[in-house]
């Protein structure tokens, strides 16, 4: 039987852990938009608690073409996935940061949502993992502490009042 102590810890646990949570919001900001599905294909799989908002698009393309996520502020996710070669770069060997050569090409990023799972190996099952695995690649973007990069961002005018950069990756 567990002592009176560790039952009292384990009463109280729980009223610690809520008042530790962010108080930063969690789902995007704004009224939810439709996203007009490609010609002959389903609707657009939307995640019911991340729902697609004008500024969720906003920042994501903001994000898209940022090259402060990579360490040395050279690369941009559209430097691997750019769309003059279709969301791709091309390249039978993709490049990261200091021109290191990967060890394969960079996928084309068209109709992605529709996918069940993400990366040529299928290891993330959403769009939202995959985002954090090149940015934290040694090869690709070498950023392995989002910290950095996100101090980089927290506090540009560029960005929308409504983006939220914090260290807790929503994945």
């Amino acid at each position: 039987m567990p002592s009176p102590r560790t039952l009292t810890c384990l009463a109280i646990l729980p009223l610690l852990l809520a008042g530790c949570r962010s108080t930063t919001q969690d789902n995007p900001v704004g009224k939810p938009i439709a996203i007009k599905a490609p010609l002959g294909l389903p609707p657009v799989p939307v995640p019911a608690d991340n729902p697609v908002t004008a500024d969720s698009v906003d920042l994501g393309r903001r994000l898209f073409y940022d090259r402060r996520l990579s360490s040395d502020n050279s690369l941009a996710c559209a430097h691997c996935h750019d769309p003059k070669f279709y969301f791709t770069d091309g390249l039978r060997l993709s490049k990261g940061v200091n021109d290191q050569l990967g060890v394969r090409n960079a996928p084309t990023l068209l109709n992605s949502a529709y996918m069940p799972f993400q990366f040529w190996d299928g290891r993330a099952i959403s769009l939202e993992q995959q985002s954090v695995g090149p940015i934290a690649n040694p090869v690709e973007m070498n950023n392995a502490k989002h910290e950095i990069f996100l101090d980089k961002l927290k506090d540009d005018a560029e960005y929308p009042p409504t983006a939220s950069f914090t260290t807790s990756a929503r994945v």
